[in-house]
């Protein structure tokens, strides 16, 4: 797979100076998910859903990948639903960064490079950039959330694909994961300089002796 071409001709100066730049975590998640095509596509799945889309890079990877998918892509930061809309063109963008929101057992393919470093409360509101890194406490404000909720919202085929980091507790995020009825299993990491990134994958489980 190519890094993905610069896109400020795309979009403009403006637009990209203010959504997260597609950096190694991005190109980490579209490898797993390029290394998980005959699982995904083993699952039939008509609708993905990433959460916190940035710059749109991969659900457009998403769509190169699984054709016949529909890609919904939300983000709280219009520059990034601006920029998604140039990148992605055949994304359905949602104005919203709330999980809560999305009907439940509508989604096959959930992703979300979540903000996911550790960070005071008052820089969770700094910027619409900031939004896209800072994670509050722990860096676990918004992966939390997500996973609380990431059952109600995948079908009975449903795949979800999350990144974190050392610093989330990986071992904690996957209790919390089983406690609300999901099979969670690391997929692949990379270990850089100052902090090292999973991917993690959760099944929703449907049938108590599952």
């Amino acid at each position: 797979m190519e890094k993905y071409p610069d896109v400020i001709p795309l979009v403009g100066k403006e637009t990209w100076d203010n959504v997260y730049k597609p950096d190694v975590d991005s190109y980490l998640l579209m490898n797993v998910l390029e290394k998980e095509r005959d699982f995904i596509n083993s699952h039939e799945p008509m609708t993905s859903l990433e959460i916190g889309v940035g710059s749109g890079i991969v659900s457009k990877y998403v769509k190169e990948l699984f054709p016949r998918i529909t890609t919904f892509c939300s983000d709280i930061n219009p520059y990034a639903l601006e920029c998604t809309k140039k990148v992605h063109k055949e994304g359905n963008l949602i104005e919203s960064s709330l999980i809560e929101s999305i009907r439940d057992e509508s989604i096959d393919l959930f992703i979300y490079n979540p903000p996911y470093v550790p960070t005071p409360e008052e820089e969770l509101h700094h910027s619409y950039l900031s939004l896209s890194w800072a994670g509050g406490k722990d860096g676990r404000e918004k992966i939390d959330c997500v996973i609380e909720h990431l059952w109600d919202i995948l079908s009975p085929r449903g795949i979800g694909y999350i990144v974190i980091i050392q610093d989330n507790d990986p071992k904690a995020i996957i209790e919390m994961a089983v406690k609300h009825n999901l099979r969670p299993k690391i997929i692949d990491s990379i270990i850089l300089e100052t902090e090292k990134l999973y991917v993690l994958r959760l099944i929703p489980i449907f049938e108590i002796n599952e």
